[in-house]
Parts: C-alpha cells; structure tokens; sequence
C-alpha cells in the first residue's frame, strides 16, 4: 500500500511541474488624499479560475507582476476532447483503472496541445504524454530529468508506418523512487509520445513495449 501511494505522488509532482501557473495579487490605484476625485480599484478576478478570468481595464492598468507565468494551468479534459486535439493519438485499454486526461499546455505555432494521461494498469502507475511537434526527429516531452541508469534503442511496428524507433530509458534507484520511460516519434503525423511508468519496484530489465504497442489501439 505504501508502494502506491508514493507512486501515485510521484505522478502527482510530474503533472504539477509541466504545469506553470502563475499567481494573481489584486492591485488598487489611489489618488492624492487632498484631491477630490473618487479612489479607483483595479481588481482582476483573484477569487476566479485561472483558465477563464479574464483581465480587467487596459494592459496599462494591469501591473506587470500580475500577470501569470508561461504556459497554461492543467485542465482535465474528456476523451472526445483529446481526440480533436492529437490526431493518432492514445488508445487507453478498456481494462486501465483512474484514467484522467489534462491538456497542460495549448497549441502554439506548429507545436499542437501537450496532452498528458495518468492511469493505472495491470496495477502500476503510468503518465503519457502525446503532442504534435512535427520535424522528422524523436523530441522529448516527458518533462522527466532523470540520471538515466540505462538506456536501450528498439523498434515498435503498431504505430506509425511500421518500424517505428523507440527509446527506452532506466533510472533505477534500488532503495527508492525507479523510472521507466518510453519515447517514441511518428514521421507520418508528426506526433511525439512518451510513456513513463513510476514505482518503487524493480524495473531493471523492465519492458515496456508491449504496453506501448497496445497504446495505439491496433
């Protein structure tokens, strides 16, 4: 039980660390005291969610320390709203358990929306990441800064066209936190994924690509 719980926090600190979410403080701009003219508060939305407060007044009135940090806060998102958002994306087995989608950040330019999905299977713990980055070269998108311990090049054939490379990553710590991830690119769409599995169990030797496989949903 203690084994899970430090899992599902570990997912936990993952998702909270690709998300930036800046703070707000409200703001108030008074006149001289002995002038005549009314006190005006400028206040944009403190008590509001971050993802649809809109600003109040002109850039001009809004102080520059209240304005949020880059990037976009976490918001879950259901299956059908992923799907319009990552073409080929994650296929989640119908028999994984605590499925929660979360855009972390949205399109911008040529990047599309990084999309993120934790879930539980064959009870271990797993959070994927899939997001449009064309180019032709595998990128990471994990956001997992690990000293590696091992580290394997292998090929899948359910994704893509066939052949896919896929990069496996090991950092195995035997009296704690161990990590097993997965990268992977998609010439034909432009799709990068990862697949990280979290846990304080042995994963030396671990495979993960049956699991990547079944991600496709082929």
């Amino acid at each position: 039980m203690m084994k899970k719980k430090i899992a599902v926090a570990m997912i936990m600190v993952l998702s909270l660390s690709l998300a930036a979410c800046g703070k707000k403080k409200d703001s108030e701009k008074k006149t001289e005291a002995n002038t005549k003219t009314n006190t005006e508060t400028v206040t944009t939305g403190t008590d509001a969610d971050p993802t649809t407060a809109e600003s109040t007044g002109s850039a001009t009135e809004t102080p520059a320390d209240n304005t949020e940090a880059a990037g976009t806060p976490a918001n879950n998102v259901s299956n059908d709203e992923v799907s319009k958002l990552v073409e080929d994306g994650f296929v989640i087995p119908e028999e994984a358990e605590d499925v929660r989608w979360t855009v972390l950040t949205e399109a911008t330019g040529e990047s599309g929306a990084l999309v993120q999905v934790e879930f539980v299977y064959d009870n271990k713990h797993y959070v994927a990441h899939e997001q449009k980055v064309g180019g032709e070269e595998l990128v990471d998108i994990s956001g997992m800064y690990y000293e590696w311990t091992g580290e394997h090049d292998r090929t899948i054939d359910k994704w893509g066209d066939g052949e896919v490379d896929l990069k496996e990553r090991i950092s195995y710590n035997p009296e704690g936190t161990s990590v097993c991830l997965s990268l992977w690119f998609d010439k034909t769409t432009g799709n990068a994924y990862s697949l990280a599995m979290i846990t304080s169990e042995d994963v030396d030797g671990y495979d993960m690509r049956p699991l990547v496989e079944k991600l496709s949903g082929k």
